[in-house]
């Protein structure tokens, strides 16, 4: 039968769960600012009833099923796709301002500026082909345009060094990321172990689960245990519940034609291509053959390569100022690449020996006339799809090119970060903590114990009367 003391295992109860409900309420009160922490809740299920017979069954209290956290693994799935893609854009779009700041076109000191001004000293040679300070100018803006191409070029040596460094870094990022997650699976199975759930300890494994979507990307499997199984670009393991495998960044063979000169990740050995994030960024901003740092270097090498043989092919065909003087190239013929142009040691040592002359005759112009006439040919370049143009439009489409790409990874930023945030307001409406409702269920939980207090006291007068009229 029922009996008081029955009423105060009754009252114990809904004390208890009170303090656990409180208590859960106030955690998340005091981690509403925490990142990646996930809003708890108590769920509450009445004990056994005792049976009256036929006369049905009475409640015997409440008690606590589980505090469970409040987590949409749907949500999960999509925030993290959508900021692997969002990290990949940043950093695409990140390189491709610092290839713009580098070029810096237009401008009145760049690259287009300096072979504007060696063609127009070939004008300035032609109207004076005998005036040695006239030769001194063509030598010198023939020495500035090298150095351009060498500060270009230099400029994006640095760039693909420092991404090297980036991918580097990022590579210890997401070692010590999945050791993390290897550590929270090992813990997790053994806080669960009893039963229950460690929820603070998925927190953080959920934290590190987004940053390593955002370095490198990645899919996760839970299994049955509560661990999880992450897996990189071409299904590759790089965490298995307690065990990791080590991401490594490395030069690829530089003779294999598809990857020459770049840097490529290695997963237990294997070659490994991430699906997004900023490490797939970075490595197609690093070895891309078309467009970014690789792409735009190779033609900038093209433009130095027609600079130099297509003057040269006129130079060597005239005459210095000793009337019989031929065969001298203005650049090195050896220059053919942004790095390696340069203005030939003849001329650097002599200026008499600049072929003004078509001619034998000092005075003789025609071939000043013929070097100056090069701006403006159209076929002295052929354009990257197809055709041909003139040296100075070639500089322009890829300046053009360049901008036009830039603007493009701008517009893409802007829409997947717009996506990004609706998913993370999205996320936080489910998982994260309101604090106007939190202060709600205070009160209502406050209200709950206060309740099952004055219930205990109930309990215990009826107690004390009995054992007086017993007594």
């Amino acid at each position: 039968m029922i009996d008081l003391l029955s009423s105060l295992t009754m009252a114990r109860k809904a004390l208890q769960t009170g303090q656990v409900a409180i208590q859960t309420t106030g955690h998340n009160i005091a981690n509403a600012n925490t990142p990646g922490y996930t809003r708890q809740r108590v769920d509450l299920v009445p004990t056994i009833p005792f049976s009256l017979g036929s006369a049905g069954s009475v409640g015997t209290g409440v008690d606590v099923k589980v505090v469970t956290r409040l987590r949409d693994l749907m949500l999960d799935s999509q925030f993290r796709d959508a900021h692997q893609t969002l990290g990949r854009q940043e950093t695409e779009e990140a390189t491709l301002s610092q290839i713009e700041g580098l070029v810096g076109e237009p401008s009145d000191s760049g690259l287009a500026s300096a072979m504007s001004a060696l063609f127009g000293s070939f004008h300035d040679l032609a109207n004076s082909p005998t005036d040695l300070a006239v030769r001194t100018v063509v030598r010198d803006k023939a020495r500035a345009l090298a150095d351009q191409f060498h500060r270009l070029d230099d400029g994006f040596e640095r760039l693909k060094i420092d991404l090297s460094n980036e991918i580097s870094v990022d590579v210890k990022q997401v070692n010590g990321l999945a050791r993390q997650i290897a550590d929270l699976n090992g813990q997790i199975a053994m806080s669960e172990g009893g039963g229950g759930t460690a929820n603070d300890l998925r927190d953080q494994r959920d934290q590190a689960l987004d940053d390593l979507s955002k370095l490198v990307g990645g899919s996760v499997i839970e299994d049955i245990g509560g661990q999880v199984r992450v897996t990189l670009g071409g299904g590759l393991t790089l965490v298995d519940g307690q065990t990791t495998v080590p991401l490594e960044a490395a030069a690829f063979a530089p003779t294999d034609p598809n990857y020459p000169d770049s840097v490529r990740l290695f997963l237990g050995g294997k070659l490994m291509t991430p699906g997004g994030g900023r490490l797939a960024g970075l490595l197609n901003s690093r070895n891309s053959a078309s467009g970014f740092v690789k792409g735009f270097q190779s033609q900038l090498d093209a433009l130095a390569k027609a600079v130099a043989e297509k003057v040269n092919t006129i130079h060597v065909a005239g005459y210095g100022m000793d009337g019989i003087t031929t065969g001298n190239n203005l650049f090195d013929p050896l220059g053919t690449t942004a790095r390696s142009i340069a203005v030939d040691s003849a001329i650097e040592g002599d200026v008499t020996k600049i072929a003004a002359a078509g001619t034998a005759d000092p005075g003789d112009n025609s071939n000043a006339l013929a070097l100056a006439s090069l701006q403006d040919d159209s076929t002295a370049i052929a354009l990257p799809s197809g055709g041909t143009t003139t040296l100075g439009a070639y500089l322009s489409n890829l300046v053009s090119d360049l901008a036009s790409q830039e603007a493009g990874a701008k517009r893409s930023v802007g829409l997947h970060t717009t996506m990004a945030d609706f998913l993370t307001s999205r996320r936080d409406q489910s998982s994260g903590v309101s604090l106007d409702e939190e202060m709600t269920n205070l009160i209502r939980y406050q209200k709950a114990y206060e309740a099952a207090a004055h219930f205990v006291t109930v309990v215990n007068d009826l107690l004390g009367t009995l054992m007086t009229k017993l007594g």
